[in-house]
């Protein structure tokens, strides 16, 4: 158990009733993408995530342990077991491979054949009652080219009732956006931040993308980056709703690190939601 606060006395932002009627704190999930192997494998980082208040968790969808390719059907089910026994809903899959592999003749077909079985896992996991209502898949778009693996991903993701959301450099650049404008998006906290930046800067910035933002990833836990959510919390309440935050910092950290990373994304979250 990573925090002290179980379901049944979960943080506040878990179980929001918030003043504001078109204000809804936005949830907040963890990605396993550098969790899982900080503490071994996924089901060891679940069995940890058991209690710590946390709803959801993204699992990575270029690992061995949760490749969709490589899950059976009875793989598919003891996965959506272990993530119920740990009460944790997947909130979707990352997908984050080299950005190029979209837009690559050489690459594009088997990067979209991958993003079409992580789109079809994630509906597998929601029909085995172990997936959030609208799950996301996160990839990351080059800024050219890429626009027709956008659109076969996302008429997949419509047959599914998945949502596709791009996560790139381009897409903090409005001007950059044209060919990622048909699919949502997922930013960057330290991209939104930028340096020295005010929470209300970053906030701006939340507002700008509006409910074209689907996720806001936690890629830093730096005590400057997480200052930024006291600003994009709220933002994200009002103009962004449905828009969820994953916490996606722990890449190279050990198990002791990537707990002490986790608590302070959560707390920092939580303190800019209340």
């Amino acid at each position: 158990m990573i925090l002290a606060a179980g379901r049944k006395n979960a943080p506040p932002m878990l179980n929001p009733a918030p003043d504001n009627p078109d204000a809804f704190p936005p949830s907040i999930a963890v990605s396993l993408r550098g969790l899982a192997p900080a503490y071994g494998g996924v089901r060891s980082a679940l069995h940890a995530l058991a209690g710590s208040g946390l709803r959801a968790a993204a699992l990575d969808a270029a690992s061995p342990e949760t490749r969709p390719r490589l899950l059976s059907r009875s793989d598919r089910r003891d996965l959506a077991a272990a993530l119920r026994r740990a009460e944790l809903a997947a909130a979707g899959l990352d997908l984050l491979i080299r950005s190029e592999a979209w837009s690559d003749p050489a690459e594009s077909d088997r990067a979209v054949a991958a993003g079409v079985e992580a789109i079809r896992l994630a509906s597998d996991l929601r029909a085995l009652d172990a997936a959030e209502q609208l799950p996301v898949l996160c990839v990351s778009l080059p800024a050219e080219g890429a626009q027709p693996a956008a659109d076969t991903l996302n008429a997949e993701a419509g047959r599914h009732g998945v949502l596709v959301a791009a996560v790139g450099e381009h897409l903090g650049n409005e001007e950059d956006q044209a060919e990622a404008s048909r699919v949502a998006r997922s930013a960057r906290l330290t991209r939104l931040s930028g340096s020295g930046d005010t929470p209300s800067a970053a906030a701006e910035r939340v507002i700008e993308l509006g409910p074209s933002l689907a996720q806001l990833r936690i890629d830093s836990a730096e005590p400057e980056v997480l200052a930024a959510l006291a600003g994009c919390v709220p933002a994200m309440s009002v103009a962004c709703r449905g828009a969820t935050g994953v916490i996606d910092c722990f890449a190279g950290a050990g198990r002791t690190r990537a707990e002490s990373m986790l608590v302070r994304c959560i707390t920092a979250w939580l303190a800019a939601a209340l």
